[in-house]
């Protein structure tokens, strides 16, 4: 369950990370840059867009294997406790074959078999509530994968679409022979708004955790209200069970 919060948090640096380091281009401030800015423009929106691409491919690759990574660990994790229900089902017969061995009369073999039939439905019963759980919370995480993933792709969109615009306007100025060293200046705070727009977008959707903590708040309840319920059930038929038998059963 705390692997969809680390898989939120690596997507978030990996984001932040890849798609901001193209605004280092614009860095430097020496004189020949300035002078020939309006010649080198094409080159630079070029080398952004290529950027930018390699970025998004980069991010779409890691965003698969995340995607592979919560499929794989929720298998895992389902198969685990089949296997651990398999192994308590087997410990239940072994149990249920002593306690078929101390039965010496009518009333004590009726009593075994409603033990057993109590012990096996409640156990069914903890099983399909801690299933039901786990299935919403994974519904639930996935749908936020998801929802962010949309949110991630509208930030990047608008970040190239300020990007976009910056450049265009920057070939219109210096096709109108505005002064290059006016049409650097401004391109270069523009692209640098951009940037820090698209930084606080970002910080604002990896703020937005209440929903997936409050599912995942709503599963342990569930588990825990699952588990004690059996215990109860379970408690109840011991106590029958002994009454049968007029001893303690360990």
């Amino acid at each position: 369950m705390n692997s969809k919060k680390i898989t939120f948090a690596a997507l978030a640096a990996f984001t932040a990370i890849n798609l901001v380091l193209p605004i280092s281009v614009f860095s430097q401030t020496n004189p020949s840059a300035t002078k020939g800015f309006c010649t080198t423009i094409s080159t630079i929106s070029s080398k952004i867009d290529q950027r930018i691409a390699d970025s998004t491919a980069k991010l779409e690759t890691k965003r698969t294997e995340i995607s592979n990574n919560i499929v794989k660990r929720q298998s895992e994790k389902t198969a685990r406790r089949a296997e651990k229900r398999t192994k308590q089902a087997q410990s239940r017969e072994t149990y249920y074959a002593k306690l078929d061995e101390k039965a010496t009369n009518e009333t004590q073999k009726q009593a075994v078999a409603t033990f057993k039939s109590a012990v096996e439905n409640a156990m069914n019963v903890q099983w399909s509530a801690i299933d039901a759980a786990i299935q919403v919370f994974d519904s639930e995480a996935n749908n936020a994968l998801v929802q962010r993933k949309s949110s991630y792709d509208a930030v990047i969109s608008a970040y190239r679409s300020s990007i976009s615009a910056a450049t265009e306007k920057a070939e219109s100025a210096c096709s109108s022979g505005t002064e290059q060293k006016t049409i650097r200046a401004t391109f270069q705070q523009e692209m640098k708004a951009a940037r820090d727009k698209f930084q606080t977008d970002r910080q604002a959707i990896d703020k937005v955790k209440g929903s997936l903590q409050t599912q995942r708040a709503t599963l342990k309840a569930a588990v825990n209200k699952a588990m004690q319920d059996f215990r109860a059930a379970m408690e109840k038929a011991r106590t029958e069970l002994k009454a049968a038998f007029q001893q303690q059963i360990q």
